[in-house]
C-alpha cells in the first residue's frame, strides 16, 4: 500500500513541475518581464503608416529576464496587450503611440527564435514612466 501512495506522490509531482517547466517556456510568469529595454526602431505596415491599427514590429535593445543583453525584433498583433504605467496606475493604449527612445518591459507569447537578432511575439509591451 505504502508502494502505491509513493508512486502516486511521485507522479502528481513530477505532472506539477512538467506544468511549470511549460508556463515558464511560454512566458505565463506573472509579473516577471522577458525583456526591458529601450525602443531603438519602429516598423510600421506600409498598408497603415500611421500606426493607427496594432500590427507592427519594434526593435528593443535591453536584457532579458536571464541577465543576457540583447537586441530583439518583437512583432506586435492585434492579441498584443499595450499597456502604459503612469503614477496613477495603467492604461491601454495603441500602437501609435509607442515611440523610439521609450523604456519598455515586454513579455512574449510562445517561444524567441533564437537568431539575430531575437525574434518574439508580444503577449504584452508596458511603456514604463
Amino acid at each position: 500500500m505504502l508502494n502505491v501512495h509513493n508512486t502516486v506522490t511521485m507522479v502528481l509531482a513530477l505532472v506539477f513541475v512538467i506544468s511549470l517547466i511549460n508556463s515558464v517556456a511560454r512566458g505565463d510568469s506573472p509579473g516577471i518581464a522577458d525583456l526591458v529595454g529601450s525602443v531603438t526602431k519602429i516598423n510600421r505596415p506600409a498598408a497603415d503608416p500611421s500606426g493607427t491599427g496594432q500590427g507592427g514590429t519594434l526593435l528593443i535593445e535591453g536584457v532579458l529576464a536571464d541577465g543576457t543583453p540583447s537586441e530583439v525584433s518583437v512583432t506586435v498583433t492585434p492579441q498584443s496587450h499595450l499597456i502604459r504605467k503612469t503614477s496613477q496606475g495603467s492604461q491601454g493604449i495603441s500602437f501609435k503611440e509607442l515611440a523610439e527612445g521609450q523604456k519598455v518591459e515586454v513579455t512574449f507569447d510562445g517561444p524567441v527564435l533564437m537568431s539575430y537578432p531575437l525574434q518574439g511575439r508580444a503577449a504584452t509591451i508596458t511603456i514604463l514612466p
